[in-house]
């Protein structure tokens, strides 16, 4: 409920950007869900750009429409879902790939700007 609180409150100043910081966690699986179809309704609605910094990587999948991957404090890559998703590529592949960690060959990969 305080994720939900949150949101709301931010969204009573009609922002053009909102900035969020883990907003899934410690959600019940549908608390997540609900969570997804509002940040998604807001992005929609009220055309606002919305970033989200998590480690929940199948969750930014299914709301993400490009990606920024940083590793401390530098950005790796910066991609399109639609990239990875036409490459099969899905995101949690791309990030182990990017930081050495068993992804499959990253040379091959889209890296953005």
């Amino acid at each position: 409920m305080k994720q939900r609180l949150a949101l709301a409150r931010a969204m009573l100043t009609k922002p053009d950007l909102l900035i969020l910081d883990e907003p899934i966690n410690g959600l019940d699986p549908q608390g997540i869900i609900e969570v997804r179809e509002l940040l998604l309704r807001i992005n929609h609605e009220y055309h606002a750009s919305i970033l989200i910094s998590s480690h929940i990587l199948d969750e930014l999948s299914k709301i993400a429409d490009t990606i920024g991957i940083i590793d401390h404090g530098a950005m790796l890559a910066e991609v399109s879902m639609k990239e990875l998703t036409a490459k099969g590529i899905d995101l949690e592949s791309y990030y182990l790939g990017l930081l050495g960690g068993g992804g499959k060959n990253v040379e091959s990969y889209p890296h953005g700007n």
